[in-house]
């Protein structure tokens, strides 16, 4: 019980990498794995089910309203992406339970910080272009993604120098560093670093 408690990754590692007869499910894949038997009143239903259905289960009694979070991408083949001239910077992080994926909070802080100030991939102004008129034009929003007249008055102010994502897996909803004014519709909802509670914001449609 300590193990399983204290040491998962070396849990996992052998799960992944062990192919002698102790790793079950490796050798015989989750599917064919059954539970027979289990302690606690509350999981007696997934006794006779194999893991692969007992997940299924649970995705059931969750009514399908379960998020995940994937780890897959390439470091190398993001950057390719993101320094294309034709992409745009756009973040469909859902604000569901507790634990949401950290790009919800931090993907353009991330972007300013990290890839324009720290490892200089894009101009500030390019990386800029790419999250506000680039994708305001690919979707067909009007009054959207310039300062100009005519334009709503959405606008966040901030700090080049200091920019910065602070959202991680282990809290993922922590607010990003040096973004100190925040505007939309012409009403400031950020001041100096802190909400005002105003909310004018709307849903956008393509017009």
């Amino acid at each position: 019980m300590e193990r399983l408690e204290n040491q998962r990754d070396q849990i996992k590692k052998d799960i992944k990498e062990r192919h002698d007869w102790e790793n079950i499910a490796v050798i015989v894949g989750w599917d064919k794995v059954t539970m027979s038997s289990v302690e606690t009143k509350a999981n007696k239903g997934l006794e006779g089910l194999s893991l692969a259905d007992a997940v299924m289960d649970f995705f059931l009694a969750e009514s399908l309203a379960v998020g995940m979070i994937n780890f897959g991408l390439s470091a190398d083949d993001v950057k390719t992406i993101m320094a294309h001239p034709a992409v745009s910077f756009i973040t469909d992080g859902l604000h569901g339970g507790s634990k949401p994926h950290p790009r919800l909070y931090g993907t353009h802080p991330r972007i300013l910080g990290r890839y324009v100030r720290k490892e200089k991939l894009l101009s500030l102004e390019e990386a800029v272009r790419k999250m506000t008129s680039l994708p305001a034009q690919k979707f067909g929003l009007a009054q959207k993604g310039l300062i100009a007249t005519g334009y709503d008055a959405d606008l966040v102010i901030f700090d080049p120098e200091t920019i910065i994502d602070t959202s991680t897996y282990e809290d993922p909803r922590s607010f990003p560093k040096g973004i100190e004014w925040v505007l939309a519709n012409g009403q400031v909802v950020l001041e100096k670093g802190s909400p005002t509670g105003r909310t004018p914001g709307r849903v956008v449609r393509n017009r």
